[in-house]
């Protein structure tokens, strides 16, 4: 609820969440919201606790993330408001739940050489953003803690299945399991690389070019046979949701640890301690 707008809120909700310390122990409060008419939602106490953190947290980035924007806006003479405006008509990717599913880290060809730009042109007129520059600092550590996850289980075969930065596509500029693979070499890592979407053959100019800069002797490491990166690694990590890797825990041998980045595998069924999410 806001201030200012607080019963208008109360009886207008998106949503109500009740915490619950054993199933059906919120039957009461259920009962005293009975007359607002919005959905309700059972979970543990814990997690309602996060919820609101997390949905204020969400609330101060978007007002500084417009204000950043606004900043940027203003020293070129560009009138904020009307491009914040035509932002949120897209309700397909903006204003959306489209991105807000906690996983690896961003790549691609557009999100890191964007936002650099718009960093960059900022500077040029001394305008600090530093919400904005904080992103891509965030998104490394991202790729810093999953090479410490796959560290932490202590197998130095490793099987990365997916490559390019997303499912559906063979673009490897900037992508984060790149960055990840290449720093795991450096590590003393052997890895073997499955991503039936990426044909070397077929790889043509920038693409080529960070794939041939960041893993040089990629062709022997990446294989058309998903069982032979299955067989000859000890720790396998899910990079991207796609077909080949969902009855994955069909493949897997006693022994063997599946790290999945992208939640593509929270309801297979693996055996106990073998299957780790990145932040599930």
């Amino acid at each position: 609820m806001r201030e200012g707008t607080a019963i208008r809120d109360f009886f207008e909700p998106p949503f109500i969440v009740i915490g619950e310390q054993t199933s059906g122990s919120g039957n009461t409060l259920a009962e005293l919201y009975r007359c607002v008419d919005a959905p309700q939602v059972r979970i543990t106490i814990r997690a309602a606790e996060a919820i609101k953190f997390a949905c204020n947290a969400f609330h101060a980035m978007k007002i500084t993330f417009a204000n950043e924007i606004g900043q940027f806006c203003k020293v070129h003479k560009i009138d904020s408001h009307e491009v914040m405006d035509i932002v949120c008509r897209d309700t397909k990717l903006n204003i959306s739940k489209t991105y807000l599913k906690p996983g690896m880290a961003y790549g691609g060809s557009c999100l890191p050489k964007d936002l650099r730009a718009l960093i960059s042109c900022a500077r040029e007129h001394d305008v600090e953003l530093p919400m904005l520059d904080a992103i891509a600092k965030s998104n490394l550590n991202q790729i810093q803690r999953t090479i410490a996850l796959i560290t932490e289980l202590g197998h130095r075969e490793v099987g990365i299945l997916g490559l390019s930065f997303k499912a559906g596509t063979d673009d490897l500029r900037e992508s984060p399991i790149v960055m990840m693979a290449e720093a795991l070499i450096g590590k003393g890592f052997k890895l073997a690389i499955h991503d039936s979407e990426v044909e070397l053959t077929r790889l043509l100019g920038a693409n080529k070019q960070f794939l041939e800069q960041k893993l040089p002797h990629i062709a022997s490491l990446l294989t058309p046979s998903l069982a032979v990166v299955v067989k000859s690694s000890k720790t396998l990590v899910v990079c991207k949701s796609h077909s080949d890797y969902k009855k994955l825990d069909e493949l897997v041998h006693p022994g063997q640890k599946v790290v999945d980045l992208v939640a593509t595998l929270k309801t297979a069924s693996f055996p106990p301690d073998c299957y780790s999410g990145l932040y599930w």
